[in-house]
């Protein structure tokens, strides 16, 4: 099983030129935390995309989307092996 989150920027801007964005997602009493980062090496660039594998988990309780700017958004139980695209509140 696996969860993807991809949060949405702030109008007129882009989530990862602003700094990235931090995803947390809570599964099975416990949390697992990844920053979307326009590069995390030589000349590359990832995907503005948080993959969360979840091994035999069969539920996730909620992904914490905060972003750059203090923004935060709360998603509750959200599909699994699917992509959430979450907007940014200000949307």
């Amino acid at each position: 099983m696996w969860a993807n989150a991809a949060p949405g920027e702030p109008e007129g801007t882009d989530v990862v030129a602003s700094g990235g964005a931090l995803v947390t997602l809570t599964a099975g009493g416990r949390t697992q935390t990844r920053v979307i980062d326009g590069g995390s090496g030589y000349l590359c660039q990832m995907e503005p995309v948080a993959h969360f594998g979840l091994g035999s988990l069969e539920a996730v309780e909620r992904v914490t989307i905060r972003w750059p700017s203090g923004a935060t958004r709360v998603i509750e139980g959200p599909d699994l092996d699917a992509t959430l695209e979450v907007a940014h509140p200000e949307k």
